[in-house]
């Protein structure tokens, strides 16, 4: 997996032969994320420009069906967009080390709400369920902003990989000093060497969901290096055909 930026005062504990490759493995992983980006960009804006081309013409002679699904293009485009550049925010954000590191005591269903809240319209529009499996009394030891940003991208893919009508569960399981938060859907899982292609951008690989929804292509790297700040990490259990389930771990850490 790759490395985030390290503190600035961990920089001054290398020597100059490991500084250099550390600058050659950041300018490396910034031009293939620009490369992944570019393409990724492109085509909702190919797209929004040739809706925006047939609306400019008029909609007298357009039907309310069509004209409903173009506008339904639109904003999910503008949403993926919009997700796009979030993700890549947050990517920047840890590159440069520009982050809050504050560790707090959090209840877990508090988390959970404001994370469904954004998502809300694609579950209902798929007729997604969302079970919850924990104590609503649950609380995590985490950085909010982090959490919420990696849970935002694991819920979102779920979604995006579920049958209409299906259910995507959340739970949490506490083993010895770590915290588990796990995202577990019954959709089209993935086989073994697609899982270790997940999080490196050597490998980048974009799918599309069980009813041809895109994405960022770019959630999960940024989710990856945004728990590693926090030396938290990211584990995967699929197989093809029966669903996946993503799992953050959290440290034990004082509060």
């Amino acid at each position: 997996m790759e490395h985030f930026c390290p503190d600035p005062e961990e920089l001054n504990d290398l020597s100059r032969e490991e500084l250099l490759e550390h600058c050659k493995q950041m300018k490396d992983s910034r031009d293939r994320v620009f490369a992944i980006v570019s393409h990724d960009l492109r085509s909702p804006f190919s797209g929004l420009l040739g809706l925006s081309e047939i609306l400019s013409g008029g909609t007298a002679g357009v039907d309310r069906q069509h004209l409903d699904e173009y506008l339904s293009t639109m904003h999910d485009s503008l949403t993926n967009t919009y997700r796009l550049l979030e993700n890549l925010f947050e990517w920047g954000q840890i590159e440069r080390g520009k982050y809050d590191r504050t560790i707090e005591l959090i209840p877990l269903e508090f988390i959970i709400v404001d994370v469904l809240e954004p998502l809300s319209a694609m579950i209902s529009r798929k007729g997604i369920h969302i079970v919850r499996e924990y104590d609503p009394e649950q609380t995590i030891s985490t950085n909010s902003r982090m959490f919420e940003f990696v849970l935002r991208n694991l819920i979102s893919n779920a979604v995006k990989f579920s049958q209409r009508g299906s259910s995507v569960r959340i739970g949490c399981r506490v083993s010895g000093n770590e915290t588990s938060v796990y995202v577990s859907d019954d959709g089209v899982g993935m086989a073994d060497e697609n899982i270790a292609k997940l999080f490196s951008t050597d490998s980048y690989r974009k799918t599309h969901g069980t009813e041809g929804e895109t994405g960022t292509g770019i959630g999960l790297l940024a989710s990856s290096r945004f728990a590693g700040a926090f030396a938290a990490r990211i584990e995967v259990e699929s197989s093809p055909g029966s669903g996946s389930t993503f799992s953050v771990i959290l440290p034990e850490r004082p509060v």
